[in-house]
């Protein structure tokens, strides 16, 4: 069986927790009988004569008019194929600044996807209630395959750190009190890496920002400077809800007590849960100061729950499911 993968972008960090970075470990759950290509979408330039090599296609959050004109070619030759999102794009807040990307036409192409598509994928149970009734949930995975060796790691230095990128400038803006406040007491660093959040760094010695870097790269700077708190500062809103636990995942593998929102997605053993905003603040200083760090509860949690050839199963499934193989 031959697998088409058509991305937009087979470099991010969301590809590599469901597209670009898992292929090779899921067609070794095929032993030998499954062969794939990546295809970056804004670059295809595939002729019939290569298109019906393929038994299915894969596309990773499609959204492009190049994307939909390729799911309705394959339509018309009787190729299937399925679509994967990660993201609420039907509920994009005005201050994401994604938001200036999917407008009604785009969303209209999605939707468009989402009806032709032999099957829908998507990463939480509140994005397939929120996006598509019958869509499938496959968590996002650690692919420690590939990652540096560092959650025994107990050394752990004073800092706090956050990572992402400016479409969740809003989110940190709305704590941007809080985040301060914490910040210039602290006789630690608060690192911001992916997004230079001028209204905390600027003027505060103790707030500093590290450029988006080479998902490897990050993984190596994090094993080099071990945090000793990962915060997920995020608004309540819809889009926020359907998001998936990425940066728990990655704050519990880095050894480090993590924070975030008490949303159903990160209501993780051993992470640290806020309702309101004064909530973050308490747990944010009771984190920096004697918190006893819970992360091998955390741990053990995902190893259990968010396991990677679990995940892969169920693209297996699917893959043949949709071809009859």
């Amino acid at each position: 069986m031959k697998l088409l993968y058509l991305s937009e972008n087979q470099n991010s960090a969301t590809s590599f927790y469901r597209g670009s970075g898992i292929l090779k470990q899921l067609s070794e759950l095929f032993d030998g009988q499954l062969d794939y290509d990546i295809i970056n979408l804004q670059q295809v330039g595939m002729s019939w004569s290569n298109i019906v090599q393929y038994d299915i296609a894969w596309f990773e959050r499609p959204a492009s008019q190049a994307s939909l004109n390729f799911a309705k070619y394959l339509k018309r030759i009787n190729i299937p194929f399925i679509v994967d999102y990660d993201d609420a794009v039907f509920n994009i807040p005005e201050g994401n600044s994604a938001s200036q990307y999917f407008t009604e036409g785009v969303k209209d192409r999605i939707n468009i996807m989402l009806l032709i598509a032999d099957k829908v994928v998507v990463s939480t149970d509140a994005l397939k209630d929120n996006m598509c009734s019958d869509a499938v949930v496959i968590n996002n995975c650690l692919n420690l395959r590939h990652l540096p060796d560092m959650h025994s790691n107990s050394k752990r230095l004073n800092y706090v750190y956050w990572r992402g990128t400016d479409t969740h400038a809003d989110d940190l803006y709305h704590f941007k009190n809080e985040l301060f406040s914490v910040s210039l007491e602290y006789s630690g660093k608060f690192v911001f890496h992916g997004y230079n959040p001028h209204f905390l760094t600027t003027g505060n010695q103790n707030c500093v920002y590290r450029p988006m870097s080479d998902i490897f790269e990050y993984f190596q700077q994090i094993k080099a400077n071990p945090p000793k708190v990962i915060i997920v500062p995020l608004q309540d809103n819809i889009f926020n809800r359907c998001k998936s636990n990425i940066a728990a995942l990655e704050g519990i593998y880095f050894g480090a007590t993590v924070i975030a929102p008490d949303f159903p997605e990160l209501q993780i053993p051993g992470v640290m849960n806020y309702k309101e905003e004064y909530e973050f603040e308490d747990l944010l200083r009771e984190s920096i100061e004697n918190k006893p760090n819970e992360n091998m509860i955390s741990w053990k949690y995902i190893c259990e729950n968010y396991n990677l050839e679990k995940e892969n199963l169920k693209r297996k499934e699917l893959i043949l499911d949709v071809v009859n193989f």
